[in-house]
């Protein structure tokens, strides 16, 4: 299995925006082939915070998520939101 733990810190203002973006993003992913659990949380501390846990059957299947059109069209726009990112993949053991 692998995992993908993401978190962002979004740009002041824009974090209603990004989490807009973020809801059209989930649904599709998680029929995507290969994905296990898909999901965003908003900090309760600092709501300019998320972060996203993703779990996929394995890393071609987390790479063919890179490439599936909603993944391409959303991503950039979520990116530009963003003051700063953390991006770390995992394998089970």
């Amino acid at each position: 299995m692998t995992a993908v733990i993401a978190r962002y810190t979004l740009l002041d203002g824009k974090a209603d925006e990004f989490q807009e973006i973020v809801k059209k993003l989930i649904e599709p992913t998680r029929k995507e082939k290969g994905c296990i659990f898909y999901e965003c949380a908003r900090s309760n501390d600092d709501p300019q915070k998320f972060v996203m846990m993703e779990n996929w059957e394995s890393r071609e299947a987390l790479d063919e998520h890179f490439k599936a059109p909603h993944f391409v069209e959303l991503v950039p726009k979520m990116r530009a939101l963003l003051a700063e990112r953390t991006v770390e993949i995992f394998t089970s053991l």
